[in-house]
């Protein structure tokens, strides 16, 4: 009976960390099956579209990779795990929006790895125009086409260090 009461609540907690998901973004829709989103079972998953960019594949691809890469550090860093942001493509004037969610009742750590594991999959979206990557306890997105408001983006620059510290001695 113990054993009961506690798969029980690891599944109530389960469902409490995607209901963030739900409100941010109709995922049943987007995967086209619900089924996906409430198994509790289901490996981490991306989707892409089938569209290109219509930027230099090259271009467009390390824009993307820059900007996701950038949100991969940022988020778990922020006091809410959301971040919401864009870069231009300088090539065509054109912009690239990406946005990333952690679970709020989980650690810096796991919002990272799980984060990690979305990067990955978003990687292999490319050069689609737009990818989308879902875990329990985070999803990521991007997109040349914009999706939310500018007035909804963070300023992720005090969240990102891209050179590591360094020490001099003094003798």
């Amino acid at each position: 009976m113990c054993c009961v009461f506690v798969r029980r609540k690891i599944d109530e907690f389960k469902l409490k960390c995607m209901s963030f998901v739900y409100r941010y973004e109709n995922y049943g829709h987007i995967f086209g099956d619900k089924g996906v989103i409430l198994d509790t079972n289901a490996p981490p998953s991306g989707v892409c579209s089938n569209e290109s960019a219509s930027q230099p594949i090259t271009t467009f691809n390390k824009i993307v990779e820059n900007l996701i890469s950038d949100i991969v550090v940022a988020t778990p860093t922020t006091s809410n795990f959301y971040v919401a942001s864009s870069s231009d493509v300088t090539t065509n004037s054109a912009t690239v929006y990406a946005v990333a969610q952690c679970a709020k009742n989980t650690s810096q750590a796991i919002c990272r790895n799980c984060l990690n594991t979305a990067y990955n999959n978003l990687k292999g979206c490319l050069p689609s125009s737009e990818g989308r990557a879902i875990d329990f306890l985070c999803f990521m997105r991007y997109s040349k086409s914009q999706f939310f408001q500018s007035n909804q983006t963070t300023n992720i620059i005090p969240f990102i260090s891209k050179g590591e510290p360094f020490y001099i001695s003094v003798m």
